[in-house]
């Protein structure tokens, strides 16, 4: 029997989920940019700039998946109001 075992697909690499998140933030950020001027009034505006600004940049790696959670969580609610208005 081989000493080198085959468990099957390896884990992505800290780097690769890292760029993800990333990949993952840049387009929450241009959603929100895109928004139409009267959202950015909207207290939850500023919430969502904070989640993914300040927030995101001090979670930890497993910390900011959740925080991107709560962002396109807050993204999904100005959208809804933003027909509304």
């Amino acid at each position: 029997m081989s000493p080198m075992l085959d468990t099957g697909p390896r884990p992505p690499s800290r780097r690769a989920t890292y760029k993800r998140l990333e990949a993952r933030r840049e387009d929450l950020l241009a959603t929100l940019s895109s928004m139409d001027d009267r959202v950015r009034g909207i207290p939850a505006y500023r919430t969502a700039l904070t989640l993914l600004n300040n927030r995101f940049r001090t979670a930890t790696l497993p910390g900011r998946v959740e925080v991107l959670e709560a962002a396109e969580f807050t993204l999904r609610v100005l959208q809804d109001l933003a027909t509304r208005i």
